[in-house]
């Protein structure tokens, strides 16, 4: 029905050729948002079905989500179910995209899989001032992150991850840009450390979808509403 409609075949054709692999650089970005601010009519139509924005992270009790230092390996359960799989093997099917800071990215590289990388096969990009060679599907990039968010969000493909770190994802937060909050909660009170949440003025309001429980963690999944 749609395939002979002129706005379709101006803006939804050209627009479904473009792929994640053709995002690392700045230029391609700039180039992409006019397209994506038109294709929002395409997306009213129900032509073009938009990924999710996912913020899929762990936390303490207390909501840190990491101790001043950067340090994780409190993020553990408390052995009760220490066999569980937990939610992760199943999220992770769900996304194709990986976005995270540069700390993150280089703490995830030296200490916590400096063998491999742990996304292989997903499109990965880090978002740093720092100008690093680009690799096989790991992008260094500096742009503006809300420009760049909504750029990938409408694209075609699987839902985006926001790995971290602290940063990004406040950010996002504050611009409403995420979709889905998941949440796993660690059995820990740190009494300070990386706030997942910074102070805002703006109120969110939310809608509970579902929760898990594995290994003493309490899994809470979040959309906004």
């Amino acid at each position: 029905m749609f395939e002979k409609d002129p706005l379709y075949r101006k803006l939804f054709v050209p627009f479904v050729r473009l792929s994640l692999v053709d995002l690392p650089s700045a230029n391609s970005i700039q180039c992409c948002l006019p397209l994506v601010r038109k294709v929002s009519i395409l997306n009213y139509v129900g032509i073009i079905n938009m990924r999710k924005v996912i913020l899929y992270i762990a936390m303490s009790i207390d909501g840190y989500i990491a101790k001043n230092n950067g340090n994780v390996g409190w993020l553990v359960g408390d052995g009760s179910g220490p066999e569980a799989s937990g939610s992760y093997p199943s999220f992770y099917e769900t996304i194709d995209t990986v976005i995270m800071g540069w700390n993150t990215y280089r703490q995830i590289i030296t200490e916590l899989s400096p063998e491999k990388n742990p996304y292989e096969g997903k499109i990965s990009y880090i978002l740093t001032h720092k100008k690093k060679e680009n690799k096989a599907d790991t992008f260094f990039i500096n742009d503006d992150i809300i420009e760049f968010i909504q750029t990938l969000k409408s694209q075609s493909g699987k839902n985006i991850w926001i790995c971290g770190g602290a940063s990004i994802a406040q950010q996002l937060i504050e611009n409403n840009l995420i979709d889905e909050y998941h949440i796993s909660i660690i059995p820990t009170l740190l009494g300070q450390g990386i706030k997942l949440f910074s102070d805002s003025s703006n109120e969110k309001q939310f809608r509970l979808i579902r929760t898990e429980e594995y290994n003493g963690i309490v899994d809470l999944v979040y959309e906004k509403r």
